[in-house]
């Protein structure tokens, strides 16, 4: 789903939750949903990603914070579970999961943070070493099995499927390794770009 689509989402979760007179929560889900709108055309599972990335050192003090409106999602997510597409119920499951590692970091904060303009870093010449290399991550066969399972239990589902493919892009902790070996074991050759 588009981030514009799961503003208006929010948006009217939100006015359900002002006419049951319940205008703070109404305010925090219009807080969560500005966030939504500075990249309208971004997917919420990428928008979920830069919000995953945003530092938590900065915005305590913001009018609400990202563990205000996590119960609110969480009961959005009860009532979609069920009713509506699964894509939609991981979507949110996504937002609530990058909010859930920033739980006091600030909503308006973090609105700074995602609009502010990239820091461009300076890149090295090609074939240049790296004088100090470090250590990459180990492969988690434990994440490879898994999403295997889940997207071979999902193939013939459309729906099904995307949803398991949405938690995969959107998972932080599933890296290039990970997407490889994935990619061999589905298909018996690893890609050689995100197109394969």
């Amino acid at each position: 789903m588009k981030s514009n689509e799961f503003a208006v989402l929010l948006r009217d979760f939100g006015a359900a939750l002002a006419t049951a007179d319940a205008r703070l929560a109404n305010e925090r889900i219009a807080a969560l949903a500005a966030i939504f709108d500075i990249a309208p055309d971004l997917t919420v599972a990428a928008l979920s990603k830069r919000i995953d990335a945003a530092s938590a050192d900065f915005g305590r003090s913001d009018r609400v914070v990202a563990g205000d409106v996590l119960p609110l999602l969480k009961s959005l997510t009860a009532l979609f579970e069920g009713r509506a597409k699964a894509a939609i119920v991981t979507d949110i499951k996504v937002v609530e999961a990058a909010l859930r590692n920033r739980i006091s970091l600030g909503l308006d904060a973090l609105m700074k943070a995602l609009t502010a303009p990239a820091v461009k870093v300076a890149s090295k010449p090609r074939g240049a070493k790296s004088a100090g290399k470090t250590s990459a991550a180990p492969l988690r066969d434990d994440l490879v099995a898994e999403f295997r399972q889940n997207l071979e239990n999902s193939l013939g589902d459309p729906e099904r499927f995307d949803a398991v493919f949405n938690q995969l892009r959107s998972n932080s902790a599933i890296g290039k390794k990970e997407i490889a070996a994935l990619a061999k074991q589905m298909t018996g050759s690893a890609g050689r770009s995100t197109r394969d």
